[in-house]
């Protein structure tokens, strides 16, 4: 499960970066040399949305991991107190 998270969180940033790089080139080619400056700290800023966002993904797939965990661990822990309550049940009868 975290392989195929961490493959899909690498291919997202992967894809998102080829996206931003294109976009800075079409930016260049309209906009010339002048503003590379600007462009240039655009794309800082768009690669720290991303890397942000990738961090907030990776936090909600650890989070969600967790979360299945106490679920099955409580659905155990359910499953054994039902077996206690039927065979206290039976003894008392």
């Amino acid at each position: 499960m975290d392989a195929i998270c961490g493959g899909l969180i690498a291919f997202l940033l992967g894809y998102l970066l080829c996206l931003v790089l294109a976009s800075l080139d079409a930016q260049l080619g309209a906009k010339g040399e002048d503003n590379l400056g600007e462009l240039y700290k655009q794309q800082l800023e768009q690669q720290a949305s991303i890397q942000k966002q990738n961090q907030l993904i990776d936090q909600l797939v650890k989070d969600k991991i967790k979360l299945t965990n106490s679920e099955k661990r409580l659905s155990n822990q359910l499953n054994e107190l039902r077996k206690q309550h039927e065979r206290t049940l039976s003894a008392l009868n």
